[in-house]
């Protein structure tokens, strides 16, 4: 009896050790300066600005958040990275907004994705770290699977010089069991300030919650809040994992059940923001939803990921490219300096 209490009770202290280790990391912070790293500083600029926003999924493809989960070998990696630079490339992108980047993970092969796609682009480069573990168990079975050692989050490239990088981290949601908490990412918003020309524009990247609707409006609050109080040039986008307030279907997806936005205001409190618009406007979304959908690559269904400009900004073209590189589409549009 003796000899079972000390196994288990040592048993729980290893148990307690492990996750303590594991899980630092998971959340450090809010409202911080984050990495950035400029080495082109001479780029000219007409009268348009060329603006992409895409979740990358890390460059792994579909199954990225692990169901059907299965490894990919660095050469996986390597080859949609170049498909990656290539599409924006393609586009002759000013300013990308990335979400779902690995800056050194083990499930990744530990390539930092943004300074590899910097290189190839000979862009400017922000951090956004949001995801930091020693160790993620998940998914759970087999072991070998598990994604191990990750260090993630957002990025933003700009063929313009960056002069800050703010990153805030949002609260997770009080919905999860603590524990699995220690080992959920954190969703973000992050602040960045490019040069163009003798203006400096305020560049948000978001990566906002999927799964609680509640945190997902808090999270838009707090960006509104951010956005109604200042007087810079913006471009607003990510992915807001929210779909348009007139999108005819808000749930029941085939092969993601519990996805629901239902009574979601999260777009309706973005349109609401004075200053800025969509660069999809809402009468050319409704006459062809599925012309505009961004997710998933495989089965295209909904929209939800977006790029807002200032309202002053003429916006010359709006675009959803189809490639199955990730599980979202990128997005893109050309807008008019005016």
């Amino acid at each position: 009896m003796q000899t079972t209490l000390i196994i288990f009770l040592v048993s729980l202290l290893s148990l307690g050790i492990f996750i303590k280790w594991a899980s630092s990391g998971a959340d450090f912070g809010n409202a911080t300066e984050q990495k950035v790293i400029n080495t082109n500083l001479e780029h000219s600029v007409d009268d348009t600005v060329t603006i992409m926003s895409w979740n990358i999924a890390w460059a792994y493809g579909m199954g990225s958040e692990g169901v059907a989960y299965e490894p990919k070998d660095k050469k996986h990696f390597i080859s949609a990275l170049n498909k990656i630079s290539d599409v924006i490339k393609s586009r002759d992108c000013d300013i990308v907004l990335l979400q779902e980047v690995d800056f050194n993970s083990a499930k990744s092969h530990g390539i930092d994705q943004l300074k590899y796609l910097a290189d190839k682009l000979n862009m400017n480069v922000a951090y956004a770290p949001s995801w930091r573990l020693n160790y993620l168990p998940f998914p759970y079975w087999p072991i070998k699977n598990h994604f191990g050692r990750v260090d993630s989050g957002g990025a933003i490239l700009s063929k313009f010089p960056i002069k800050s990088n703010e990153v805030i981290l949002h609260e997770k949601p009080k919905s999860n069991p603590w524990h699995y908490n220690l080992f959920y990412l954190s969703r973000y918003t992050q602040f960045v300030k490019v040069q163009i020309k003798d203006k400096l524009w305020l560049v948000s990247n978001n990566h906002l919650e999927a799964f609680a609707k509640e945190n997902r409006k808090n999270q838009v609050k707090s960006l509104v809040q951010k956005l109604s109080n200042t007087q810079d040039i913006l471009v607003v986008g990510g992915d807001f994992n929210t779909t348009p307030s007139s999108a005819s279907k808000k749930g029941k997806f085939s092969g993601y059940p519990d996805d629901d936005y239902e009574d979601d205001q999260s777009y309706e409190l973005m349109s609401e923001v004075q200053g800025i618009k969509d660069t999809l406007d809402k009468q050319t979304y409704s006459e062809n939803e599925k012309a505009w959908f961004t997710f998933s690559s495989v089965r295209p269904d909904r929209k939800l990921d977006y790029l807002f400009v200032g309202e002053d900004f003429e916006v010359e073209e709006f675009d959803v490219i189809q490639t199955p590189v990730s599980d979202h589409f990128p997005i893109w549009t050309r807008i008019k300096l005016n």
